[in-house]
């Protein structure tokens, strides 16, 4: 049975200008179509929301990771950038660099089928939006229209950074004066209207505006700084997540007056608390927008951003004393009593950054909203005999921080004690510690260590959820995890991956191989909690385990 508002029902039945019969089955159908389209929308916006930007380019330091393996726990993941191709016309562009657009498209495709929002992000740190004219209004529009139809986009981002349309000028909050910020806002209205009028809902929309151009606006230098608020006021009832960049930031004023430095709790508290509160500028109030609108943006790692990181355990304290979970982790107060339960989430420049291991622990952020917004599964202590020479293992529970120190914390090593993984390795030094590339472990990787003699693993941690944790396998060796609780078969473990002709698995001791028409065939017939193994594969792939549910514990 379907349910419709009152007022929905008056206005269809009052309406004297159905007269025919089929006309006016139609126009309900339509209503309720449309009302159906809003619910559905609305029971699929991410609540909480892990946000996470995702380059469209392959970086050195920071290499590019295909849309599908983005860690499951970003229910958010916005696209950067749609770029202007030229300041005069303002005609926005975005091109998929790696894969091919058809491949991008069904990519989003996938994601979309399991439950996340994908955006297009526009702007970004080398693209400048001034949209002066009508022309250059409109240009905008089409263009940033083409690219959502395009590629299927749910919505947008402003992630604009320089230009005319972020400068207040003689305006205020309310009645903004420069007209290229006019037609920004009116820019994103027509956009918006557009996609519900082709797509019968609403466009999903984001912003990510840097501190100066939102708590900045607090001083008197207004003309110049808080160049978001306008347009944050104009468009707030539309904006789904505000995340405000806490980073690259320097110091900020917070409510009370106080100078705080980016890379604190105090920093995430002050301009969180400002955010949602409001504020008056001489520009006029500033309302605030509600907390459940409102998300963390913090980089990933240190080397995310120039400045702004913070550690996983600040991070939960500020979070935690936001939401009225725990206490006040430095010296602002804020303003409102039991802070802000229904805080949005959180958001992160950006996934490709979480996902390397040489900047922070591999998913440090994910796993940081994880143990903020996520009730913890009970805890589970395992225990691993590492023998003397070499042994190969894994771990398939974790923290938010997976330090070697911290994991390795209940053993007492040996001077040129060594472990790598497939490209990274270190060396223990007595009276320094380990010492090498490889600094964190990786739950789905697998580690081979060389001791001077046996000891005991010793580890407590938070099982993890395999469906979140998928693993990108590529064309010939990995060294791979293994995630789930329990032991299973491999022709289950290994179900997702398609395997073909002389694909190969081994652990330490046994090893099987695949053969057509037959399946795995060897001494190994079966996967292990804390084993690790060697893949050999014709193809790329990603890897999801199924779900295991028994404690861990293997000697």
């Amino acid at each position: 049975m379907i349910l419709l508002p009152c007022s929905l029902l008056i206005k269809i039945t009052a309406s004297k200008e159905i007269t025919n019969g089929m006309n006016a089955i139609k126009t309900i159908l339509f209503f309720i179509l449309f009302y159906l389209s809003g619910l559905i929308a609305w029971a699929q916006n991410p609540n909480p929301a892990l946000i996470g930007y995702w380059q469209n380019w392959d970086d050195a330091d920071c290499p590019y990771l295909g849309l599908e393996a983005c860690d499951n726990r970003y229910n958010v993941i916005i696209v950067g950038f749609a770029m202007a191709t030229s300041a005069t016309n303002m005609n926005m562009v975005f091109i998929p660099e790696v894969v091919t657009a058809a491949v991008f498209k069904s990519k989003v495709q996938l994601l979309q089928s399991q439950g996340k929002k994908v955006l297009i992000s526009i702007g970004g740190a080398t693209t400048s939006i001034s949209l002066g004219t009508t022309a250059k209004r409109d240009a905008f529009v089409s263009s940033i229209n083409t690219i959502i139809n395009t590629y299927g986009f749910d919505g947008i981002d402003i992630d604009i950074e320089s230009g005319t349309s972020i400068v207040i000028g003689s305006g205020t909050i309310a009645a903004p004066a420069n007209v290229a910020m006019i037609n920004l806002i009116d820019a994103i209205k027509l956009i918006m209207t557009n996609y519900r009028t082709t797509h019968l809902k609403k466009l999903y929309l984001t912003m990510a505006p840097q501190t100066v151009d939102v708590q900045g606006g607090q001083k008197n230098d207004f003309g110049s700084r808080g160049g978001y608020l306008p347009i944050i006021n104009s468009l707030r009832d539309s904006i789904d997540i505000l995340h405000v960049q806490l980073y690259n930031s320097g110091s900020m004023w917070g409510l009370d007056g106080g100078e705080y430095f980016e890379g604190t709790a105090d920093f995430i508290v002050a301009m969180t608390d400002a955010t949602i509160h409001g504020f008056n500028t001489t520009g006029g109030l500033f309302a605030g927008i509600p907390a459940s609108k409102v998300a963390i943006g913090l980089p990933a790692c240190p080397n995310a951003a120039s400045g702004g990181y913070v550690t996983p355990d600040i991070v939960k304290k500020a979070i935690d004393y936001l939401r009225g979970d725990g206490p006040k982790p430095g010296t602002y107060v804020l303003s409102q009593s039991g802070g802000y339960p229904d805080l949005r989430g959180m958001m992160t420049w950006s996934v490709n950054w979480d996902a390397v291991n040489t900047c922070a622990s591999t998913y440090e952020f994910a796993g940081s909203y994880e143990a903020i917004f996520t009730p913890d599964p009970p805890a589970v202590l395992i225990t691993k005999t590492l023998s003397a020479g070499w042994t190969w293992f894994s771990i398939n529970v974790e923290n938010p921080v997976m330090t070697i120190d911290q994991v390795f914390s209940s053993i007492s090593f040996s001077n040129g004690d060594y472990i790598k993984n497939l490209t990274l390795s270190a060396t223990y030094y007595t009276g320094t510690g380990w010492f090498g590339e490889l600094t964190s472990l990786d739950p789905r990787e697998m580690y081979k260590i060389k001791l001077a003699a046996g000891v005991e693993l010793v580890y407590e941690g938070f099982p993890i959820d395999p469906q979140a944790r998928p693993i990108t396998i590529n064309a010939g060796w990995n060294w791979i995890g293994y995630l789930p609780q329990s032991a299973q078969a491999i022709v289950s473990a290994l179900l997702g991956i398609n395997p073909v002709e002389g694909d190969y698995l081994k652990n330490q001791s046994v090893s099987s191989t695949y053969y057509t028409g037959y399946g795995w065939f060897g001494e190994l017939s079966a996967m292990n909690p804390l084993d690790g193994f060697m893949m050999k594969v014709s193809h790329p792939g990603v890897l999801t385990y199924p779900t295991g549910t028994n404690p861990s514990k293997q000697d």
